[in-house]
């Protein structure tokens, strides 16, 4: 069973994650590669598999305005309390076409990886309506 942690760090200041009872520290992603990224205070950014926000969180503090697309439920009600007030947030998956509706195979675990493709260890199905 995972449990909903907050955890401060540098990159983000702070947020709520994602710890397993196995791990010794919570869940979070290597972010060292966005720093790389010039955001200017007129920027839009869109993060598209936004997990709990940690790009979003970071982008925040630089850009206009954030729209943060997660599409795994209970991972969205964790970056639903990263929000910031320059971010909006979406319970949608995002695709590669013009669909109006889509299967969306979700990942068991932590840090995962959904897909609209059946595959072995995505168990859980959700659909997505535009």
């Amino acid at each position: 069973m995972n449990k909903v942690v907050f955890f401060k760090n540098a990159f983000t200041g702070g947020h709520y994650c994602f710890k397993t009872e196995k791990s010794k520290k919570p869940f979070t992603n290597p972010m060292t590669q966005c720093k790389s990224v010039k955001l200017n205070s007129d920027d839009i950014v869109a993060d598209v598999g936004a997990y709990v926000g940690e790009y979003s969180i970071y982008a925040s503090k630089s850009a206009k305005k954030i729209n943060s697309y997660e599409a795994t439920p209970g991972t969205f009600k964790v970056l639903s309390m990263n929000k910031k007030e320059n971010m909006t947030i979406f319970n949608r998956a995002v695709v590669g076409d013009n669909r109006k509706s889509v299967n969306l195979f979700i990942s068991k675990g932590v840090g995962v990886t959904n897909s609209i493709a059946k595959t072995d260890g995505r168990h859980h199905t959700s659909r997505f309506q535009q």
